[in-house]
């Protein structure tokens, strides 16, 4: 019983440690792969609609290997694919003109004997492998293995164009990660049999499909990635900040009432009591001004009850108005002129002894002044407004002024 429990123990460990053993390869893309790859889209035998990135030939072949390393049926599709991942190894993929230069500078004997073999060999004729193998055969742990393709194909075939016998180049890199995977897996051994080779090219062949796949998706994600940044670009660079629950004083319609208002007559000096509604639409610039345009009304009362006479007059007053300003305080305070111009009657009623006298009095109303808005809460403002009101009436065939002072506060919603 003890040795089950050690022997599942160490099945437990052997099975944990594999999993996390497969780590990711590392693609890396000389110069002349890279502008290849960038000159093969578009072209119409390439099937590449974009340029492809070092990044998308990570993820393709990562993702690709690992769905062969779970190959329900080929025991050696997965420990080819197994081997590669777990050895994590740096696959650098060159040019043929790149390698033969390099391999002439650096005097790399192993590396001119690859492309000598590759040249030789008709299956394998488009790309050559030089792999970087332990003792025992395997991947070199953090080691590097080269491949050599031909970059002229692949400028005219892309990764996925038909290259006839040899398949599309991503089958082809496909069939050269074979040669990576074992030092027995390269061209010579076993007298590289028919059958090796069609084992190869099955290789290449399967690892092209889940490699399609994920690039599409992949290339997809980075075409979402990429129009959302464009979105983004296009929003004004000097959004203001927003702070608690309080957003600015954006573009928008706002509706205020002045419940109170106190109301001086100039320069009789009457103090009346006056309220009024407002209602307009906020244009906001990128950076700190604002103008409102709308319209108002006002409705005032002026009581006087003095020696005898009993006086009651109302000012009705409907005006188009401007609010210029700045937003400040991350937008939420608009500080504001006003200018308004419009229509303003009087009528009025005294009573004096047993007579009463009722005239309604009409001219026009010009006035200016100044304020503050401040959006308190989601879209609540409150504010206040000094002014001063110009009024010229008629009445009996003549044009008198009536001017007054106004001091109000308002509280209204922005929308």
């Amino acid at each position: 019983m003890l040795g089950r429990i050690i022997a599942f123990t160490i099945g437990l460990l052997v099975l944990s440690w594999s999993s996390v053993a497969l780590a990711d390869v590392t693609v890396k893309l000389s110069p002349g792969v890279t502008k290849a790859l960038q000159e093969a889209a578009g072209q119409p035998k390439s099937g590449d609609p974009v340029p492809a990135a070092e990044d998308d030939i990570n993820e393709g072949i990562n993702h690709a290997l690992k769905e062969l390393a779970k190959h329900p049926t080929d025991p050696r599709v997965r420990e080819a694919a197994k081997r590669l991942l777990d050895s994590g190894q740096t696959i650098r993929i060159l040019c043929r003109e790149e390698a033969a230069e390099q391999a002439k500078k650096d005097n790399d004997k192993q590396l001119e004997k690859a492309l000598e073999q590759s040249n030789q060999d008709v299956l394998g004729g488009g790309g050559a492998t030089l792999g970087d193998f332990d003792k025992d055969g395997n991947p070199r742990r953090g080691g590097t293995a080269r491949i050599v393709i031909e970059c002229g194909h692949l400028k005219t075939h892309g990764l996925f164009g038909d290259r006839g016998l040899l398949g599309t180049m991503i089958a082809l890199l496909g069939h050269e990660l074979v040669h990576a995977s074992h030092a027995d897996q390269v061209h010579g051994h076993d007298q590289d049999s028919e059958k090796e080779r069609d084992w190869y090219e099955s290789f290449g062949r399967q690892l092209a499909t889940p490699f399609r796949t994920r690039f599409d998706s992949y290339r997809e994600e980075k075409a979402r990635e990429e129009r959302r940044r464009r979105r983004q670009d296009r929003k004004p660079k000097t959004e203001p900040k927003q702070t608690g629950m309080a957003p600015p004083l954006d573009s928008g319609a706002y509706v205020l009432v002045t419940p109170g208002l106190i109301h001086i007559d100039v320069p009789g000096g009457y103090v009346g009591y006056q309220w009024g509604a407002q209602g307009g639409y906020l244009l906001r610039t990128d950076g700190l001004f604002a103008i409102g345009l709308g319209g108002s009304f006002e409705h005032g009362l002026v009581v006087d009850n003095a020696d005898e006479i009993s006086f009651v007059g109302h000012q009705l007053r409907v005006q188009a108005e401007a609010l210029p300003g700045v937003a400040l305080i991350d937008g939420r305070l608009l500080v504001h002129g006003a200018v308004a111009l419009g229509y303003v009657g009087w009528p009025q009623r005294s009573t004096y002894m047993d007579t009463t006298t009722r005239l309604t009095d009409h001219g026009v109303a010009l006035s200016v002044g100044a304020g503050v808005l401040y959006r308190v809460w989601r879209g609540l403002v409150v504010g206040a407004q000094i002014g001063g009101d110009l009024h010229w009436l008629r009445a009996n065939d003549q044009t008198f002024p009536a001017h007054a002072v106004d001091v109000e506060a308002a509280i209204g919603w922005w929308f």
